[in-house]
């Protein structure tokens, strides 16, 4: 008779090598995790940056009722993201929008011909002259001023010799002790009264200077030409806690004059063709450094 052999519990070796599907992550480092981070922080950042912007673009520089044309398009794009599931489609239509506001926006051209307030309502000009040594000035600001508000402009012409500049004084203005400083920039001469230049934005009447608008398209820019009774006296007399520190800069003369011929003609170009304003390029800070050589 046939027995069957009694089974045994077998035991199977360990497995060589252990294969899974699962896949599993790296360990990160703290430099690598770090890295991850600033590119999730950035790829988050950069579109909630271009929306804000295309709110500011659409707030200070669109004709029409601005803030409601501002806060019915950023409704519409926050109402379009909850309704959109997938991260693609939602980037897709802030891209989109954005871009639609950013084409329009690079149509806005600036003008020279605004109702502009009293103190900026003509911009100078420079006409040198045949000897090479003679520049008539036109549009020379001397207002009287009565008060900081009150005041009366005078625009006269002024003749001056290139060879009979001496130096460059430094006007540093502050309307506060929380405001940054404004910079006039006088000229000095042998055998003339000193001539002013002041970067400013060019208000129209009754418009207010904002510095959230100086970002964007609201603003023409203006080189203020004017005598230094008027740029800088209505700053230490009218303004109230206002301050001025005045600098002698330790250049010589031919340094001085290319710089005067430097912002000449940046003035004759803004009298031909004007520019916008802008805090971050074209701004009182950044077109000081950025003259471009007149005698070029």
């Amino acid at each position: 008779m046939l027995r069957r052999a009694p089974q045994r519990s077998m035991r199977l070796p360990p497995p060589i090598v252990r294969l899974s599907t699962r896949r599993r992550s790296r360990p990160r480092g703290p430099i690598l995790r770090a890295g991850v981070a600033v590119l999730k922080g950035f790829a988050w950042s950069l579109p909630a940056f271009l929306v804000l912007w295309a709110f500011g673009a659409l707030w200070y520089d669109f004709p029409f009722i601005p803030g409601w044309i501002a806060c019915a398009w950023m409704g519409g794009l926050v109402y379009l993201l909850f309704r959109l599931r997938k991260l693609e489609s939602r980037l897709t239509a802030v891209g989109i929008s954005v871009a639609v506001i950013w084409l329009w926006w690079r149509t806005l051209s600036p003008s020279n011909d605004r109702a502009w307030e009293p103190d900026v309502a003509v911009t100078g000009w420079a006409q040198p002259q045949p000897d090479g040594d003679t520049v008539v000035l036109h549009n020379v600001r001397h207002c009287h001023y009565r008060s900081g508000t009150d005041y009366t402009p005078v625009w006269e012409a002024r003749t001056v010799k290139l060879s009979s500049i001496t130096t460059i004084d430094l006007a540093l203005c502050y309307r506060d002790s929380s405001s940054g400083a404004h910079p006039i920039v006088s000229f000095q001469f042998s055998d003339a009264p000193p001539v002013c230049f002041s970067i400013e934005p060019r208000l129209e009447k009754g418009e207010k200077y904002s510095a959230p608008g100086s970002f964007f398209r609201r603003y023409e820019l203006v080189y203020v030409m004017a005598d230094e009774s008027d740029a800088i006296r209505a700053r230490t007399h009218y303004q109230q806690d206002g301050q001025v520190y005045l600098y002698r800069l330790n250049i010589t003369p031919e340094q001085a004059k290319s710089r005067f011929q430097e912002y000449t003609s940046t003035l004759n170009e803004l009298h031909e063709e004007p520019r916008w304003h802008n805090a971050l390029t074209t701004g009182w800070h950044t077109s000081l450094r950025t003259q471009r050589n007149g005698s070029s």
